[in-house]
């Protein structure tokens, strides 16, 4: 037998379901494609039905639009410089892509971590407060999955590193210009691990500090995994004498999650958290938002979070990694 969508199937019904697939998306495809086309041609019939001045009018607003579309991708792009930049008082996200991880998870799994992946950084790129965003233990087998130079990857700010989150904490920038490299700072004071299993508790976001998601997409099957990698991890450090102390910590959500969920979110929805968090609290700093950071943790759950995870919501089981790793 075979898996497919995690299921042992005998192989002639393997078959069957896989070319049911392929058909479905195929049909899919063209759809969208269809779709695309009557646009298109909509649009070219109501242009050609315009007048000379209305004709003018319209490039104008057009090249209005695009203008305004270049200043603001511009000023993201400043914005994620300037919190990847060495030594940026902005706290240090890191994607924990273990190898160890890789091995627990199925091919689709591997390919829901992959879509997450894509998520945390658009979170992070859409924020007028982005974080410092590392994919730590970057393969060229993570790089294939996110598309590779066809998706636009090279053009991302987000530091990658083949080194494991020990290595990328301690450089603490990583490529974040298109095929650049940035000098390394002084290694963060504190590495956190975020596991929903942990005993600790961390309540706000402090800059310098590298917090840690594992990067695993299991439904749930190895509690507890991102804990024991905290202690593991807190051990190497000791060994190796770095100035950077490891732990392991929980994100303070657990009183806005429904019982029966658990405090177990996707990665990209960690992620999410982090930034909104970050986001409010540099609000906060301006005087644009509230002061009490419990209130950016409920209002960043109310975001990023399913309603059927969230307390008060319909519950239910999604298929996910980590409050933070497992």
């Amino acid at each position: 037998s075979l898996r497919l969508l995690n299921l042992d199937l005998p192989f002639p019904v393997f078959l069957f379901f896989q070319a049911r697939i392929t058909a479905l998306k195929a049909a899919s495809k063209a759809t969208r494609a269809a779709d695309c086309a009557a646009r298109r041609a909509a649009a070219c019939a109501r242009i050609e039905g315009m007048t000379t001045v209305e004709k003018e009018a319209w490039r104008a607003a057009k090249a209005e639009k695009q203008a305004a579309r270049r200043s603001e991708a511009a000023a993201k792009a400043a914005r994620l410089a300037a919190a990847a930049a060495p030594g940026a008082p902005v706290p240090h996200v890191i994607i924990d892509l273990n190898p160890a991880y890789d091995a627990l998870m199925t091919p689709r799994e591997r390919t829901s971590l992959a879509s997450q992946l894509r998520a945390c950084y658009a979170s992070n790129a859409a924020s007028p407060h982005p974080l410092k965003l590392t994919f730590a233990g970057f393969s060229p087998a993570w790089e294939a999955a996110l598309g590779g130079a066809a998706s636009g990857l090279h053009a991302w700010r987000v530091g990658r590193t083949g080194a494991d989150y020990l290595g990328a904490a301690a450089a603490a920038s990583a490529a974040v210009e298109s095929g650049g490299e940035a000098g390394p700072p002084p290694p963060p004071s504190k590495i956190v691990y975020l596991s929903a299993d942990a005993p600790a508790e961390v309540d706000r976001l402090e800059p310098g500090t590298a917090y840690v998601i594992g990067g695993l997409v299991d439904r749930n099957r190895h509690k507890g995994i991102a804990a024991r990698r905290a202690g593991e991890a807190a051990s190497e450090a000791a060994t190796a004498s770095t100035s950077a102390s490891v732990s392991a910590a929980r994100l303070p959500i657990g009183p806005y999650l429904a019982k029966a969920a658990s405090a177990v979110l996707t990665v990209d929805q960690v992620a999410r958290l982090l930034v909104l968090w970050w986001a409010a609290q540099a609000a906060a700093g301006k005087g644009e938002a509230d002061g009490d950071p419990s209130s950016w943790w409920a209002a960043a759950v109310e975001a990023a979070v399913p309603p059927r995870k969230r307390r008060g919501g319909d519950g239910g089981e999604e298929e996910g990694g980590s409050e933070e790793g497992g």
